[in-house]
This record gives C-alpha cells, sequence and structure tokens, in this order.
C-alpha cells in the first residue's frame, strides 16, 4: 500500500495537497490511502496509524507547523521499518532540509509533487528508484491534473472546511512570502472547476476557502465565479472566503461583490504595511490611496466582511509605522485585522536584509522573528503578545463596544499595548484563558486604570455579551441584569481567582 500522510492544525481543516496527490495517482490510486492527524496526536499514534495499513511507500506533506510532529514519527518509523520508502514534499521542505531530516527519508520531492509523486512509486514499485534523493519539479500545467473534489468525504463536507482553488502562483515578488518564488499564475479551467464545485454543494457543503493567493488578478475569472454563486444558488446560504489584492477592483467587480447580502464573503486582504519606503525595500507592490480607497468602499457600500493583515517585524518598519498601519484599519472599522509577525520562510528573499536590518529569528519553526534593528528583544516580545491579545479581545468580536470605548480614550494601539500589558500582568499567559476572564480584566483595567464610569463598562459589556446568541454573562457579572443598580461604584482591585464574586455574593446576602 501506499499512504499519503500529514498534519493539519485542527481537525476542522483539511488538506487539499493529499487530495491532489491521491486524484493524479492514476492505476495506483486503489493501492493507496489517505490519512490526516492533527498536531494533537502523539507520533507514536501517527506511526501506529501508517503501520496498519502495511505501506511501501508513505508520502507526507510538510509544513512550517507539522515539521516537527512528522519528523519525530519519521524517526520513530525508520527505527523499526528501515525498508519502507519515505517520500516528503511541501513547502517546508522544498527549499532545503536540515541534515537530520535529510538522512531519515528516502526522496524529497521539491516544489508541485501532484504528478512527479504519482512518477516517483511508480518507479520504485518497478524497482527503477532514482539514485538522487531531491527531485526538484517545474510548475505543472493545472489543465492537465485531475480535480480533487470528489475526494473530499460527506464526513469532511459535514465537518471540516473545503479548500478549493481556481488558480495557482503569484504575480507579485513580495520577499517574505513563498509565493513570491511562484513562476506567474496559472488558472484552472473555469467550467469544470465550477462544476465541481456545484457538486459539493449539492452533497452538503457550504464553506468554501479560496486558496488562490490573489483571486482578483483575473476579474473575468473573478466575475464568472462571483456571479455563478449568485446564480446558481440565489439563497446565499454559504460562506466564502478568498485572498485579494486591496487595489485592483474595477467597477463591474464592484457590482458583483455588492450584491452579496451579509456573512456570505470574507476578503483577506494582505496589506502587511502601508509605509512606502517598506514596501519597496521588500519588493511589494502597493497603491496606498488605491488600497485605503478599496478598503474604504468594502465598508460603506457592501456587506463584505474584511480581514486586514498587517505585519510586525519587516525591515525598515519602526515601531510608528506599526502604529500608523494598525490605527488607519481601525478608523477605518476593519472588523479583523491580523497583526502578524514575520517569518522566515526557507528559500524567501527576505534573507538579503539579516545583516543590514539586523533581523534575528528564531532557529526553529515557525522561525519568528526575535529582533530588528528598529525593535529590540524586549518590545518584540511586547508586540508578540499584543498580537496575541489582539485576537482575543478584538478579532473575536466579543467585545466590540467596550472595544470602540477603550479607543475613543486616545490612539487605538496605545491604548491597546497599554491593555495589553495590563493583562499580561494579571493573567500571565496569552492562551488557555477563559472567556469570563477577558471580560473581567476588560472591566478593571478601564475602571481601574482608565478610570471609567463602572456602570458605563459593565453595561457596555453586558450589551456585548448578548450580542451573540447563545452567549452567557460574564461570570463576574451574573448578578446583574442590564440597567440594574447593583454595582460597585468605586474601583476594585483586580483578582484572578475570582473571589470577587463571591466578596459580591456575600455583600448581596447582607444587604
Amino acid at each position: 500500500m501506499i499512504v499519503l500522510t500529514t498534519a493539519n492544525v485542527k481537525y476542522s481543516h483539511s488538506s487539499l495537497g493529499l487530495r491532489y496527490l491521491y486524484a493524479n495517482m492514476q492505476e495506483l490510486q486503489s493501492r493507496t490511502v489517505l490519512i490526516e492527524h492533527t498536531l494533537k496526536g502523539s507520533p507514536q499514534t501517527m506511526v501506529d496509524q501508517w503501520l496498519s495499513c502495511h505501506p511501501t511507500i508513505i508520502g507526507m506533506g510538510i509544513y512550517i507547523w507539522n515539521i516537527d510532529v512528522l519528523s519525530q514519527g519519521i524517526a520513530l518509523l525508520k527505527q523499526t521499518h528501515p525498508e519502507i520508502q519515505i517520500v516528503i514534499g511541501g513547502p517546508e521542505v522544498s527549499y532545503g532540509v536540515s541534515d537530520g531530516l535529510s538522512d531519515l527519508v528516502d526522496y524529497i520531492i521539491a516544489l508541485e509533487g501532484d504528478q512527479a509523486f504519482t512518477k516517483l512509486c511508480r518507479d520504485i514499485l518497478n524497482n527503477k528508484a532514482p539514485r538522487a534523493k531531491v527531485l526538484p519539479q517545474d510548475p505543472v500545467d493545472v489543465k492537465k491534473l485531475i480535480l480533487p473534489y470528489e475526494f473530499y468525504t460527506d464526513h469532511d463536507i459535514a465537518h471540516r472546511k473545503i479548500y478549493v482553488e481556481a488558480s495557482r502562483g503569484c504575480a507579485f515578488y513580495c520577499q517574505f512570502c513563498l509565493s513570491s518564488l511562484d513562476k506567474g499564475v496559472r488558472a484552472f479551467e473555469t467550467a469544470p472547476f465550477l462544476s465541481e464545485i456545484k457538486k459539493l454543494y449539492r452533497r452538503g457543503a457550504r464553506q468554501f476557502k479560496f486558496v488562490d493567493r490573489i483571486f482578483n488578478l483575473y476579474i473575468k475569472q473573478s466575475i464568472a465565479i462571483l456571479s455563478f454563486f449568485l446564480e446558481e444558488f440565489p439563497e446565499q446560504d454559504y460562506f466564502l472566503h478568498f485572498e485579494v489584492i486591496p487595489d485592483r477592483l474595477p467597477v463591474a467587480l464592484k457590482e458583483s461583490i455588492a450584491k452579496f447580502k451579509e456573512g456570505a464573503v470574507q476578503f483577506e486582504v494582505g496589506i502587511q504595511t502601508f509605509d512606502e519606503d517598506v514596501s519597496t525595500l521588500i519588493g511589494r507592490q502597493q497603491n496606498k490611496t488605491k488600497a485605503l480607497d478599496t478598503l474604504n468602499y468594502l465598508r460603506q457600500h457592501t456587506n463584505i466582511h474584511l480581514h486586514v493583515d498587517l505585519i510586525i517585524g519587516l525591515p525598515g518598519a519602526s515601531l510608528d509605522t506599526v502604529k500608523e498601519d494598525l490605527n488607519q484599519l481601525v478608523a477605518l472599522g476593519i472588523p479583523e485585522i491580523q497583526v502578524g509577525i514575520l517569518k522566515y520562510l526557507k528559500g524567501t528573499s527576505i534573507i538579503q536584509h539579516t545583516h543590514t536590518h539586523q533581523m534575528v529569528y528564531e532557529a526553529h519553526p515557525p522561525y519568528e522573528i526575535k529582533s530588528n534593528a528598529d525593535l529590540n528583544f524586549e518590545l518584540m516580545s511586547q508586540l508578540k503578545r499584543f498580537a496575541k491579545y489582539w485576537d482575543h479581545y478584538y478579532n473575536s468580536g466579543n467585545f466590540i463596544q467596550t472595544m470602540e470605548c477603550l479607543f475613543g480614550v486616545s490612539n487605538p494601539f496605545d491604548e491597546f499595548f497599554k491593555l495589553s500589558e495590563y493583562s499580561h500582568h494579571h493573567l500571565g499567559k496569552t492562551y488557555g484563558i477563559p472567556l469570563d476572564q477577558y471580560a473581567e480584566t476588560l472591566y478593571h483595567y478601564l475602571v481601574s486604570e482608565q478610570h471609567m464610569d463602572p456602570l458605563k463598562i459593565r453595561d457596555l459589556i453586558l450589551k456585548d455579551t448578548l450580542i451573540k446568541p447563545g452567549r452567557k454573562i460574564p461570570r463576574f457579572l451574573k448578578d446583574y441584569t442590564l440597567g440594574a443598580p447593583k454595582i460597585i461604584n468605586s474601583p476594585i482591585a483586580f483578582q484572578s481567582d475570582h473571589s470577587l464574586t463571591r466578596q459580591r455574593n456575600h455583600s448581596i446576602e447582607k444587604k
């Protein structure tokens, strides 16, 4: 048997890459099985599952998020079954592999392996295996690929995200991005692609995440896809995710976008930075004026949900640059702003700035930047916490009105930076924190540090709590309802063990 496997970040994710490999296995498909793991799985459990299939060949998709756990699995497997041929591929091994991992595996397919893996398996099984370990590949002709969408199971459709692609590659050369190494953009034939989408929809698929790097590059294709969803499924009971460039939105595309109802479409817009000097330095082509106009248009005249990306740590980007970028997006009312940390991805040309801008990266995945000439280690650590808390407080949508109140004090970046440091001081971590604790921390920060009216902040948090169906009133406010007078009007010292609730209950009982 041939096993195709990888480890996804979450169970709700699915691997489009594995399904492409499986779809193009030709006569070997009947001898091939697909096994997906998550990062929560142990290497030993993974090995047990692989061995249960009695494999001759195992092909693995290696990414920045799973290289550690899969490397451990490979090491365990080779200790007892060295005869099994291990073939690895994917972004994390296409531009270099550590000596330790290279020694363990038998073959490395660099770049796109949709067809190369089938040929290699055929050669291995026919005792014609190549002598070279690293097998570099040219970009495939996507029009000759067998589409993989029928290989999403009914269980996948019911419980996992469905990834699709209408094109491969990127037309730009941003130095921090692996897509900058692509040789142009290759579009799939629209009609066959949309036929597969219709089949998925009829089987129950309602979430389609397009992985195209630039959905709005080929405008005719973009309009055809949007028109397809509008005409074929007018009830708009789906969620579509697209990555778009912000300065390419002609009138014809605007007209299609404006027809979607709220909640049907999300655009991920990679701003990364508005600073023109930084953009030029990293080879990023972006018209700031057009980008801002596009974002403003989408906010004011469409129901599109906007997810906008910024990157902290780019060479030449100071703290003031980061502040200005974030404040501009908040001023536009962008509901989801992803504050990412620069990573060094193997093969990317961002490495050329290492000496000039004193770029220091983590030695292990995910290779995040630790410091540079503009942001020292201590400040970068604070900004990483900032990014984590920003997700919990702002991007979660759990504190919309309370965040607006916070940002009304001064500029959003500075105010949130103070909240971030306060949260870190009292919570001590940026993960595994219940929503109630975030709500309580936010309440005490605004009351005790910003000296805001406790009644006002209580009501804002309660309103935020009740916006989403099924949300419960935070535990520390559970004795109160909107407009009720029961509140302690002086700031209360923060107590992370929730003894505040017990004290308040005792106070009320005495009354």
